[in-house]
């Protein structure tokens, strides 16, 4: 069973930030299931490099579309960007050097706060910018 589950409440009425949370909900989930699976390191690195990897596809996007529309609160939706990037990397090198398991629930539970309060707060401020210009 996923650890996330996807619901109406995630795509903020924009298709094409919606549809990336969506795939940040597949990413995570597939490193819980990694994690259950009790993969070795370096299945669990292999799927946090797939996270990482696609949630800078999505902040750089978001970023762009932010720049695009003039969005005034760009400068501080950054460090929340920054912030998820400085954790996964510090992640990773833990899970590549020390206990895998643990360092992969601390994970998971960072994931699910940030994401959560990422979409609510801070990528819907931007979207309800957007759709009220």
């Amino acid at each position: 069973m996923p650890l996330l589950q996807w619901n109406q409440s995630l795509p903020l009425g924009h298709v094409e930030i919606g549809g990336q949370h969506r795939l940040l909900v597949e990413a995570i989930n597939d490193l819980h299931d990694r994690m259950q699976e009790e993969t070795e390191h370096q299945g669990l690195l292999k799927a946090l490099h797939g996270l990482k990897t696609y949630a800078n596809y999505h902040f750089s996007n978001a970023e762009r579309l932010m720049l695009r529309h003039g969005f005034p609160e760009l400068e501080n939706h950054r460090p929340a960007h920054m912030e998820f990037r400085e954790r996964m990397d510090a992640c990773s090198a833990t899970i590549h050097h020390s206990d895998s398991h643990t360092t992969a629930v601390e994970i998971l539970s960072f994931l699910m706060r940030w994401l959560a309060r990422h979409i609510q707060r801070d990528d819907k401020a931007f979207i309800d910018f957007v759709n009220h210009r």
